[in-house]
């Protein structure tokens, strides 16, 4: 997953170490914090967390079910404030046969119940009506003052949606939303109108291709 660097459990485990220590040094996480990792995969940033924070509260939600399976017997089952849930949600590329449109789905835990709210590499596979919805659950799941952390194509001056730009990244994209790239006003309009703040923006900032990283806060008197 993620790429061939990931073949290797050193460079797996030195990823998950850094994702974790972004959220505590950016995100104010603590062994306090509730986390929802939307996108879990194979429990890199669970992986992370126990390394170095600990039993935090955590959720994983992911489309692939033998992930959530993985996870759950090798994290969940010796760390059980660690829990992961398989999510069928659509998804073109990812998840094709899901029962619930992304644009619906609803996650199964309580308004404000996260700290923090995690999502790497799981906007930039997602049309921008699947989007619209998730941005939705998002700030309905992070309590008011609460963080979020995601990653996302993002330009100026290009249309509001483009699946699979010709010449945008340096790899073929062969697949359905192998690359979904938003128009960055767009965008952050969706977040303004759901109650997220954009606090820092890092233009091409993550370390895959042309990924943006997003860090938000939740403020209080959101629409939903």
């Amino acid at each position: 997953m993620c790429g061939n660097e990931y073949g290797s459990d050193e460079f797996f485990l030195e990823s998950a170490s850094a994702e974790a220590r972004r959220l505590v040094t950016k995100l104010e996480c603590t062994q306090d914090s509730h986390v929802v990792d939307i996108g879990s995969g194979l429990g890199r940033l669970a992986t992370g967390l126990l390394r170095e924070v600990g039993d935090v509260q955590y959720w994983g939600f992911d489309a692939k079910r033998p992930y959530i399976t993985w996870c759950k017997k090798h994290i969940e089952r010796l760390h059980p404030t660690f829990r992961f849930a398989h999510v069928d949600v659509e998804n073109e590329l990812y998840n094709p046969s899901g029962a619930v449109p992304g644009k619906d789905f609803r996650f199964p835990l309580a308004n404000g119940h996260a700290d923090i709210v995690y999502m790497w590499g799981v906007f930039t596979n997602m049309r921008l009506s699947d989007a619209r919805g998730y941005v939705s659950e998002i700030s309905r799941l992070t309590r008011d003052g609460g963080r979020v952390f995601l990653t996302a194509f993002v330009e100026e001056n290009v249309p509001a949606e483009s699946v699979n730009p010709g010449g945008y990244v340096d790899y073929a994209c062969n697949l359905p939303l192998h690359v979904v790239r938003y128009e960055m006003e767009v965008l952050f309009s969706i977040f303004e109108k759901h109650g997220l703040s954009v606090e820092e923006f890092a233009h091409h900032g993550g370390t895959h291709c042309q990924q943006s990283e997003i860090y938000l806060r939740k403020v209080g008197g959101s629409v939903r």
